[in-house]
Formats: C-alpha cells, sequence, structure tokens
C-alpha cells in the first residue's frame, strides 16, 4: 500500500509538472503555492496562454483590472518568467511609468527564474549567477535593466516610459501602467508624451509577429488604450474585468465573458468587498468608474449629470438678454483642443444655452468665422462677449472690439481657478436646474462632453458653461463683468 501511495503521489506530482509547463496557471500555483487563484485569474492566464501560442488569433491583448487584483502579480511577474522559460529564445521589455517600477518588475522575474520550483519546471531558462553590468567577458548580461538567458539569447529588458529601448527588435512587448496617478494622466502634455513615446521608441522594437500586452487602469479616456482603441480597436483583444458586476459591460469594444457574479456583486469579495467600493460609487462617482470599472467616463455623468439639463422646445426671447462665450484655441489638428462658442440668453432667475459650437480652425479662420457665426444666430453688437485671455483670445478680443463688439476678457483669477474647482463651484446651480438647453442637433454633443468631464477628450465647452454660471449666478458683480438688470 505504501508503495502503491508513493507512486500515486509521484504521478501526481509528474502531472502538476507538465501541466505547470503549458498553462500559466498550473505555472503560478506551482511557483507560488500560496496564490490563491480566482475564476478572474483564471480568465486572465487563459488569454495570456493564448497570446504567447498564438491561438488568440490577434496579436495584441489588452487587460484592464481593478487595482490590487493580481493583475501586476499575474502578468508582468509570472507571466514573463513563465514565458521565458516555455521559449528562453524570446526577446521581452516590459515598461511603465518610471524605471524604477520596471526594474523592480525585473528584479521579481530573476528571483522566479532563479528559485528552485522554476528550475524544476524549466531547467534550459537560467541566469548569470553574478550580476553583470556590461562586461561581456563575464557571460550573460545580469542587472536591474536587462538580463540574458544564457546560452539562448532571449533576454529581458525594463524600461520606463520615456526611456530608451535601442538595440535588438522586441518579440514580446508589456506595458504596466503608463500613467502613476490620476494626476498624470489628466495631463494633456504627459498623455501626449506617453503617445509619442509609444509611437517613436516602444512601436519601432516591434516586428510583424511581435506580441504586445497592454495592462491598465483606466484613469482617463483619452489615455494610451483610449488613443488605440480610437484607431485601432480591431486589432486588440479586450479584456475588462469590472469590480463591481452591471448589466453591460464596461467597455464595448471588450470581448463577452462568462462572469458567474450577480448584480452589484464584487469580484473579489475576501479582499475588496462590494460594501466598501460601492461606498466608493456613491461618495466618487469618478474613482469609482474608472479605477474600479474600467470605464473613464460614467454612463450617466462623473461631476456633472445628463438630467440636470432640461432640454427646450422654445422659449420667450424678449424676456431674455443674451451673452455669447468664446474659449479660443490657434490650431486646426484635430487632435488638439478646439475653439468652443457658447451663444447663451439669461435672466436673472435662469439662463439658456441657444448653441454650443467646437471648431478646429488655424487663427486667421477662426477670426473669420466667428463674425460670421455671430451673423448666423443674430447676435448684436448689444450683447457682451466674454473671452477666455488665453492662445487666441487675445487676438479675438482685438478684433471683435475692432468691429465694435462689446468683448470682455474673463478675469485671469477666474481662469487660474482650475477647471475641477470651477467645475464643483457651478455643481449646485447646475443640479438646481438653472440652465437649460434650447433643442438643437448640437445638444447630443455637448451633454457628451459635459457628463464625461474630468475625463472626456475635451472640456472646451465646459469651460464656457461655468464661465457663465459664475457670471450668472455666483459672482455677477465681479470687476469686469456688468451686472445683471
Amino acid at each position: 500500500m505504501a508503495n502503491s501511495s508513493q507512486e500515486l503521489l509521484k504521478l501526481y506530482e509528474l502531472k502538476h509538472i507538465l501541466q505547470s509547463r503549458k498553462s500559466l496557471d498550473k505555472f503560478i500555483t506551482y511557483t507560488k503555492d500560496d496564490y490563491n487563484i480566482q475564476w478572474f485569474h483564471k480568465l486572465i492566464c487563459d488569454k495570456l496562454d493564448a497570446l504567447l501560442d498564438g491561438s488568440l488569433g490577434k496579436n495584441k491583448l489588452m487587460i484592464f483590472v481593478p487595482p490590487q487584483h493580481g493583475k501586476s502579480e499575474i502578468s508582468s511577474r509570472r507571466f514573463p518568467a513563465y514565458a521565458l522559460g516555455r521559449n528562453p529564445k524570446l526577446k521581452v521589455a516590459i515598461c511603465s511609468y518610471s524605471q524604477d517600477l520596471a526594474s523592480g518588475f525585473n528584479r521579481n522575474i530573476q528571483s522566479i527564474i532563479d528559485d528552485k520550483p522554476f528550475q524544476e519546471l524549466f531547467p534550459q531558462t537560467t541566469l548569470n549567477n553574478q550580476n553583470v553590468s556590461n562586461d561581456l567577458k563575464k557571460g550573460a548580461l545580469r542587472n536591474s535593466s536587462i538580463f540574458e538567458i544564457v546560452g539562448h539569447g532571449g533576454f529581458l529588458k525594463s524600461v520606463g516610459v520615456g526611456g530608451s529601448l535601442t538595440g535588438t527588435p522586441v518579440d514580446f512587448g508589456i506595458i504596466d501602467d503608463p500613467f502613476k496617478d490620476r494626476a498624470e494622466a489628466r495631463s494633456k502634455t504627459i498623455r501626449d508624451n506617453v503617445w509619442a513615446w509609444y509611437e517613436d521608441v516602444f512601436s519601432t522594437r516591434l516586428h510583424n509577429d511581435s506580441k504586445q500586452l497592454l495592462l491598465f487602469t483606466r484613469w482617463h479616456e483619452d489615455d494610451l488604450a483610449g488613443r488605440l482603441l480610437e484607431r485601432e480597436a480591431d486589432q486588440w483583444e479586450i479584456l475588462a474585468i469590472p469590480a463591481i458586476k452591471e448589466q453591460s459591460k464596461p467597455l464595448p469594444q471588450a470581448i463577452d465573458i462568462d462572469d458567474p457574479r450577480d448584480i452589484d456583486e464584487a469580484l473579489w469579495e475576501d479582499k475588496h468587498s462590494a460594501e466598501r467600493i460601492l461606498k466608493v460609487r456613491e461618495f466618487s462617482p469618478i474613482t469609482f468608474n474608472s479605477l474600479y470599472q474600467q470605464r473613464p467616463s460614467a454612463q450617466d455623468g462623473n461631476m456633472m449629470k445628463r438630467d440636470w439639463f432640461q432640454i427646450l422646445d422654445n422659449y420667450n426671447e424678449r424676456n431674455y438678454k443674451f451673452d455669447v462665450y468664446i474659449d479660443g484655441a490657434y490650431t486646426s489638428n484635430t487632435n488638439n483642443d478646439p475653439t468652443a462658442i457658447m451663444l447663451v440668453a439669461y435672466n436673472r432667475n435662469e439662463s439658456i444655452i441657444i448653441n454650443s459650437t467646437t471648431v478646429h480652425f488655424e487663427l486667421y479662420q477662426l477670426l473669420d468665422y466667428i463674425p460670421k457665426y455671430f451673423e448666423a444666430h443674430n447676435v448684436t453688437k448689444n450683447a457682451r462677449v466674454f473671452v477666455e485671455p488665453k492662445a487666441s483670445g487675445k487676438s479675438i478680443v482685438s478684433m471683435l472690439r475692432k468691429l465694435s463688439y462689446n468683448a470682455i476678457e474673463i478675469p485671469n483669477k477666474r481662469v487660474s481657478l482650475g477647471k475641477i474647482s470651477r467645475v464643483e463651484d457651478c455643481s449646485p446651480s447646475l443640479q438646481a436646474g438653472k440652465v437649460s438647453l434650447l433643442k438643437g442637433n448640437w445638444n447630443d454633443k455637448f451633454l457628451d462632453e459635459v457628463v464625461s468631464f474630468p475625463n472626456g477628450a475635451h472640456d472646451d465647452q465646459v469651460d464656457n458653461l461655468c464661465y457663465s454660471v459664475f457670471e450668472y449666478f455666483i459672482t455677477p458683480n465681479k470687476v469686469g463683468l456688468r451686472q445683471i438688470n
């Protein structure tokens, strides 16, 4: 009996070894026996296996998972080691928002490869037994930026976003969180820099058969993932797993998954309870939608709600005065911020947005367009025209004053207040229903921008909206602005 039990145990161990060489989830439990594999971990592992062996059907995979749900442990630590175990000739690059974090992944992967369980599975994948920076006489490189697989030519290089990837083309490129936090993702300059690095550095190291793995917490709809989805969504397999199950998918481009949860049930109740996450939904919808649901814009609005704005079929013009708000830009490039123009009817108790539009023009075209807009919408010389004094603002004011329009620069103090602060100050007036919209084909585009703030690609119409609320309902008597009669 004892011999029989020992033989069965050996057979079980052999089976586990064989499975762990071909299945990522089995590899993880073999090399980290305290890892608590959940159903969604298995789903992630299956997708990574399919990407590695070519059965996914695409060479590009995005994975969106809430924080502290095992994303990086699986995808940025265990998976690269597993991939190099299966193919020691593989050339891998792993990137994150900082070199320190990327180097941390590098060191973690080295430790996994050095560990006894890994060597039991993949004895042909080994590293130099000493740290080697650049002296090739000492054998394969091994440091916190790059390590090479002894005798096979494979390597893993780690780099921060913005860093260099010069050298041999990469077979497998991994990007794990290119933005440090929401503040970085909100910065258009940083988003543009990340995009330029992806285009000019990361992508140029790939070849026709290269695989890409992008791991994100979605902070902003115009982040790297958002731009790739807009340009080439059909080239990516998109796995988006929300922290709380909802009726619909978090992203329309995401694949359907067999999610066993009930609505409002947490993804990992033992670690991140539904009670705690639903409190986040109640008190911080922006954080809930982006950080936990992988939907950088709330379906019904973030800081401002769609149902705050009544849409009117008509109104009595005789009861209102009229103003125009202009948030100007310099460029005709549609990737950059547009010029936003908003016409408002107002009285002491309410305002009605008659029209709001955005255009992409060079300055000379814009200066030609604005008077035509005024003519088309019957804007008279009695109207005030409030202009944000940035970009083309100064030129717009100068041109309008030459045409005898009452052009007023919006005070710098109000401009410098910041977008988030302005919206927070304006929200009570908006929620009270003091701003309505005149029915028009511009309504949907305007509301889409408003309810997606602060995660939308553009917010110029939001700026105009807030400036009008300040003018009519918050500080109508400030210097440079005329009191409403």
